[in-house]
């Protein structure tokens, strides 16, 4: 009853515990906390170890402790075989003592093995690549060259021949000389014929005058020559080097 209040008989007959409910002396609310505990302590017919989502089953002691020792044991964490890469010079071999690392390699990059592991750690390919005349596109080349020297040399006449008339013409009282083609008349000069002395022509060859003929003929033939284009590039290796960034690769040996 707090201060100020009254009431009758009969309603503090309602407002009094039954004999038989009232609490035993001492602390009230460690006894009352004890006895609902005890009433609902663990069943162990209700412990389960199996994965799920139940709210009501729970897990022995044992698989608690499974648990807490697989979540910081290093052999689950990090397999052997297991790759890692680190942002800092870091080293596995020192951060987790008992197991051994391998550095994986310098300047190489990564590129997945068949899903049979038969490749797995096999290297290969290359950052440079030097091509050939089969990597060229198919497009002509504008050349310059000459035919290889054969030297001085002559050709033979053959059947060559050269046409040309020589003659004279007499009259009653002179002769008159003629020449056609390569031949000409020149000056004679004077001989002597018996009692007489008289004046002449002589005939002159000159084959680099106006002439008609030919050489042989050969017939239809080829002539066969040989040479070089200028040189195409200077054979510099082309990288094929793809866009990176380098971090430190290790892998657990043991």
């Amino acid at each position: 009853m707090l201060k100020g209040e009254s009431y009758t008989k009969a309603e503090g007959d309602m407002r009094s515990q039954a004999k038989a409910s009232y609490q035993p002396s001492g602390d009230y609310a460690i006894n009352t906390a004890l006895n609902n505990g005890l009433n609902t302590k663990l069943n162990t017919s209700s412990v389960d170890q199996s994965t799920g989502e139940s709210t009501t089953s729970v897990m022995s002691e044992k698989a608690v402790s499974d648990v807490l020792q697989n979540a910081v044991n290093l052999n689950t964490v990090y397999p052997v075989g297991i790759v890692v890469r680190f942002a800092q010079n870091k080293n596995p071999n020192t951060l987790f003592p008992g197991t051994k690392w391998q550095y994986i390699d310098e300047n190489k990059t990564i590129s997945l093995a068949a899903s049979s592991g038969s490749n797995v750690f096999t290297p290969g390919g290359s950052d440079l690549v030097t091509i050939g005349k089969g990597h060229l596109p198919v497009v002509p080349l504008k050349y310059l060259g000459t035919t290889v020297s054969s030297r001085g040399h002559t050709h033979t006449r053959g059947t060559m021949n050269i046409t040309c008339e020589i003659g004279y013409i007499r009259s009653d009282n002179a002769i008159h000389s003629m020449a056609t083609g390569a031949f000409s008349l020149a000056n004679g000069g004077t001989s002597y014929n018996s009692n007489n002395t008289t004046s002449g022509y002589k005939y002159v060859f000159n084959a680099s005058k106006t002439w008609s003929g030919e050489t042989s003929n050969s017939g239809a033939h080829t002539h066969t020559y040989s040479g070089n284009t200028e040189n195409l590039g200077s054979g510099t290796a082309l990288t094929v080097t793809n866009a990176y960034i380098m971090l430190m690769g290790w892998y657990r040996v043991s």
